[in-house]
């Protein structure tokens, strides 16, 4: 798969000024869709959103309102206790992690009539060419992204944790409740 990754990689990527698909990998970035699932009540899901940058001016700014339409199913373990998350490099992502990148993890509340396309995502490589593994699976909204006024009128979430990568590391605008009450009870002493 990797192989074939690269060779479609360097197609994509033949004329460096006129870049098929802007670059973004074939399929909207799936080794093929399993399925189509309907999102239920409960289920998490995070993204990575890069942020918005003035060509002009070459100001950041942080995009913290779900947005896009891709996302990747967060699963927990089998005391249903700890998310595990995708990591960045196995998403496919075109942008290396950067000043202002937004990580948004969301819990659905409502989701009727809605559904996404489901499968693995395509090893693909960067902008900067270093291959990503890619193999995470990944959800996309097959009507509209998730900013769009219809979708967020027919699907409704909360979002469960919102970090932002500010001065080198991770930094929590929105600290997931799960973790947070593991470090409270970590610092309880039960002598």
């Amino acid at each position: 798969m990797q192989i074939r990754a690269i060779g479609l990689y360097s197609y994509f990527h033949a004329d460096p000024k006129d870049l098929i698909n802007g670059g973004w990998p074939p399929f909207n970035g799936f080794i093929k869709v399993d399925d189509e699932i309907a999102p239920k009540i409960g289920d998490l899901f995070d993204r990575f959103q890069n942020p918005k940058v003035d060509k002009a001016d070459g100001k950041v700014t942080e995009v913290t309102e779900l947005g896009g339409g891709f996302a990747s199913p967060v699963k927990l373990d089998e005391y249903n206790k700890i998310d595990i998350p995708y990591t960045y490099d196995s998403r496919a992502l075109l942008e290396d992690v950067q000043e202002g990148m937004v990580y948004i993890k969301f819990r659905i509340k409502k989701a009727d009539g809605f559904s996404f396309s489901y499968g693995d995502a395509i090893p693909w490589k960067n902008n900067k060419g270093v291959m990503q593994q890619g193999l995470a699976k990944q959800v996309q909204s097959t009507t509209m992204r998730f900013h769009d006024d219809v979708f967020k009128r027919g699907i409704h979430y909360d979002i469960v944790q919102r970090s932002i990568f500010r001065g080198g590391k991770w930094v929590d605008d929105i600290e997931d409740l799960a973790f947070k009450v593991d470090k409270l009870i970590e610092k309880i002493d039960c002598k």
